[in-house]
């Protein structure tokens, strides 16, 4: 059971993703600045691959949670911008789906950075910050000290 609640915030990041793809053109409150539309379909994928990598990385190693949370978050742009074809005043935008595969990318290289500067920049096994028992290499081989 707490294990299956990991995935809470993944399916709650969805959700307010589809309501706000739900809504029609010029409801939403974007600011002005050219790009504005971009950075926030970014924020919100690049929060959604948190989610994911939340969810999964207990299970999996740090590199294949990070494919996860890219793919997933990819394909889930990609039906959200199919979405809001269906949806009056949208329109469906590959620009926008480059944006959410950015900010999924984004989100999931920079954990990976972070978690091998935490670990000394060497890529040695992450078993502490995973908290379990068995080894995961993040990007390099293990060497043992």
């Amino acid at each position: 059971m707490v294990k299956a609640l990991r995935f809470l915030p993944m399916f709650l990041v969805m959700a307010a993703i589809f309501f706000l793809s739900a809504q029609p053109g010029g409801t939403l409150p974007m600011p002005s600045f050219p790009g504005a539309d971009k950075l926030a379909h970014s924020i919100a994928y690049a929060t959604l691959a948190a989610t994911v990598i939340y969810a999964f990385s207990p299970k999996r190693r740090p590199v294949v949670c990070a494919l996860i949370a890219i793919l997933i978050s990819a394909a889930y742009g990609a039906s959200d911008e199919w979405h809001q074809g269906f949806t009056p005043g949208r329109d469906v935008s590959f620009y926008d789906f480059l944006a959410d595969c950015f900010g999924a990318a984004l989100l999931a290289g920079g954990w990976l950075l972070w978690l091998r500067a935490r670990r000394g920049g060497s890529g040695q096994k992450i078993q502490a910050e995973l908290g379990r028992k068995k080894s995961a290499n993040l990007l390099l081989p293990n060497k043992q000290p």
